[in-house]
């Protein structure tokens, strides 16, 4: 008498995968439709992997005869094993008729697997936790992701944070200036900047008399004019004091080292880019400022030290929509309040939101504490 597992593929795979892993049956059965014919292709190449035997069964999504003949199929080949029945994917046909046929059989066991990684028993209304912990490039894969590059947290140290400090300090002299002169993405006027800054070790770069020196990796020197016009110079030294400086890193960098004291945090990596999905028409990277790992499920964090735009809301939630699914908690810490658009769109999109300005550092986590264990709408 054998284990089996059946499973409805639908465009959320993560419930599926770690319900396989909590039930460990000897067989797993993926069922899918032409839709969901890719996850399900992942989802038979990752168990495989992990040493699980897998099949993908291809089925009509909306017909429900045929849908019917394989349920019937099902249960009567697998008469004398012991079965289990995952209804979270696919779509409410399939739910609905795998349901009421393997709810007659008492060799079948029924279950819901939810964004908190619980197995709800459907006969007996009580579930369980998943044992298994979240692992951000196994989740990552499980989206049709290739491994994006990325900056581990614990590459920065103390010198790091220190440097920190000395760059909100210049940008806090003008914000303005600052930003238009060490903001480089996006911006078609420095695409020589952009190219230097990658390819080249030190460099210049001037706008309005207010310059920025650097010198790969470890040195920058400002000269920087207030909004009263005096002049200021400062030097900054440190690791990583160029990545740091440049397009808002060091703000990422500051939110990150509050978000390393969060109990739950278990990998913090930040800039991490992903390469472009095939058939992309876009000409640029996809970028998450951060990505956590809070152990039951994944946090992604969009870090702005302001956001006017409610465009800006929109092109996260995509970002976080193609990565990491509808399992994932999503986040937009920024320095100033948000506009009321970008307020609207987060509020639309299930996009949790904070500003550091006037907060204490501990109430952001006490936020992530609150709305980790709720599901995305």
């Amino acid at each position: 008498m054998s284990k089996v597992h059946i499973a409805l593929v639908g465009g959320q795979p993560a419930p599926v995968y770690y319900g396989v892993f909590q039930i460990e049956p000897d067989y797993v059965i993926l069922v899918a439709s032409e839709q969901s014919s890719k996850e399900a292709k992942r989802l038979k190449d990752l168990l495989q992997r992990n040493s699980f035997c897998a099949e993908i069964v291809h089925l009509d999504p909306t017909n429900l005869k045929d849908i019917y003949a394989c349920c019937e199929k099902l249960v009567d080949t697998y008469k004398d094993d012991i079965i289990s029945l995952n209804l979270i994917g696919g779509t409410k046909n399939w739910a609905l008729s795998f349901f009421d046929c393997f709810s007659r059989i008492s060799n079948c066991s029924i279950f819901l697997f939810d964004q908190n990684n619980r197995m709800w028993d459907l006969k007996s209304k009580d579930f369980e936790d998943f044992y298994s912990e979240v692992d951000i490039d196994e989740y990552l894969e499980l989206y049709g992701n290739p491994s994006c590059t990325y900056t581990p947290f614990s590459e920065y140290d103390e010198n790091d944070f220190d440097a920190i400090k000395d760059i909100e300090a210049t940008w806090r002299l003008n914000k303005s200036a600052f930003t238009t002169i060490a903001s480089l993405l996006d911006e078609e006027n420095k695409a020589n900047w952009k190219e230097s800054l990658e390819n080249d070790n030190h460099g210049l770069f001037e706008l309005s008399n207010n310059q920025i020196y650097w010198r790969k990796p470890n040195y920058v020197k400002f000269v920087l004019y207030d909004k009263f016009g005096k002049r200021h110079e400062r030097e900054v030294t440190s690791p990583n004091a160029v990545k740091l400086t440049f397009n808002t890193h060091w703000f990422e960098l500051k939110v990150a080292r509050i978000l390393s004291k969060w109990p739950k945090a278990k990998d913090i990596r930040l800039n991490c880019v992903f390469p472009l999905k095939e058939n992309s028409d876009k000409e640029f990277k996809n970028e998450i400022d951060i990505i956590i790992n809070a152990g039951s499920k994944l946090v992604f964090v969009e870090c702005k030290t302001s956001i006017y735009h409610g465009t800006d809301i929109d092109k996260f939630r995509t970002v976080v929509k193609n990565y990491g699914g509808n399992g994932t908690k999503n986040i937009v810490v920024t320095q100033s309040p948000l506009g009321e658009s970008p307020l609207k769109k987060c509020d639309e999109s299930n996009i949790l939101h904070f500003s550091l300005n006037g907060s204490k550092p501990e109430s952001l986590l006490n936020l992530l504490d609150k709305h980790l264990p709720t599901i995305n709408k």
